[in-house]
C-alpha cells in the first residue's frame, strides 16, 4: 500500500518525460509551419515588388524612347532623365534590371533570386500592367 501512495503522489507532482517530449514536438511542428509560411509570403512579396518596379521602368523606357526617338535606353540614361530619383533601379535581390528593345516593344527583366539572367527564376512585369 505504501508504494501505491508514493506512486500516486509522484504522478501528481509533475509531468512525465513523454508528456514533455510530445509538447516540444508539437511546438516544433507549429514553429516550422509558421516559419515556412512566412518565408513563402516574403518570396511572393519580393517577386511582386520586383514586377511593379520593372513595370515602372518599362513605362519610363517607353517614355524615353518617345522623347528621344532613339535606341533602347540604358539604366544610367533612364536614371538621368525620366526616372524619379526615388525609383528603385534594382530588384528585390539588389540586381540591376535589364532593359531590351525590339522594335516598339520594351522588355524589362530582373535576374531573380539567383542573380543570373535567362534562367527559370527571372522576373518580368505582368503583361497587363
Amino acid at each position: 500500500m505504501y508504494s501505491r501512495t508514493k506512486h500516486a503522489r509522484a504522478c501528481r507532482r509533475g509531468f512525465s518525460l513523454i508528456e514533455i517530449m510530445v509538447v516540444l514536438i508539437v511546438i516544433g511542428l507549429i514553429a516550422s509551419t509558421v516559419g515556412y509560411n512566412m518565408n513563402q509570403t516574403k518570396i511572393t512579396a519580393e517577386i511582386r515588388a520586383t514586377q511593379i518596379d520593372a513595370a515602372s521602368i518599362r513605362t519610363a523606357a517607353k517614355m524615353w524612347r518617345l522623347n528621344t526617338s532613339s535606341a533602347c535606353p540604358t539604366m544610367t540614361e533612364l536614371r538621368g532623365s525620366v526616372l524619379d530619383e526615388d525609383q528603385r533601379t534594382t530588384d528585390a535581390w539588389r540586381h540591376e534590371f535589364r532593359v531590351e528593345c525590339e522594335g516598339q516593344r520594351v522588355r524589362v527583366t530582373s535576374a531573380g533570386p539567383d542573380g543570373e539572367l535567362d534562367t527559370e527564376d527571372d522576373v518580368h512585369p505582368q503583361e497587363n500592367q
